[in-house]
C-alpha cells in the first residue's frame, strides 16, 4: 500500500480511520484502498516532484511549532530513507 501521508504525527489519525471502517464493516482491502486515495489539503505536507529527482514538502499552511517540528522530522526520515540531503526552507509560525 501506498500513501501520501508519511508522518508520525498521522499514525493516530489512520488508525483511527481504520478501526471506524472496521466498524462500519468494511473489509480490509476497501480499507487499503482508502487510504491510499487519501489526499492532504494544500499546504499541509503534500509530496512534490522537484527538479533533478528532488522532493518538496509543501507546508506552507500557516502552521504552529508542533507541525513545523513533525514535518522537519519527516523531512529528516524521508531522506535518511532516500539517501539524499536535506534542505528545509522555514517561514512565519503566524500561531505560536
Amino acid at each position: 500500500m501506498k500513501t501520501p501521508i508519511l508522518g508520525k504525527h498521522h499514525i493516530g489519525l489512520i488508525t483511527s480511520a481504520i478501526l471506524v471502517a472496521l466498524q462500519m464493516k468494511m473489509t480490509l482491502p476497501e480499507i487499503l484502498e482508502a487510504i491510499a486515495t487519501i489526499h492532504l489539503p494544500e499546504g499541509r505536507g503534500n509530496i512534490l516532484h522537484g527538479i533533478n529527482e528532488s522532493l518538496i514538502i509543501d507546508g506552507t499552511y500557516n502552521g504552529g511549532f508542533e507541525p513545523i517540528v513533525a514535518g522537519v522530522q519527516m523531512a529528516q526520515r524521508l531522506a535518511q530513507a532516500e539517501d539524499k540531503k536535506l534542505i528545509a526552507i522555514l517561514g512565519d509560525m503566524r500561531e505560536l
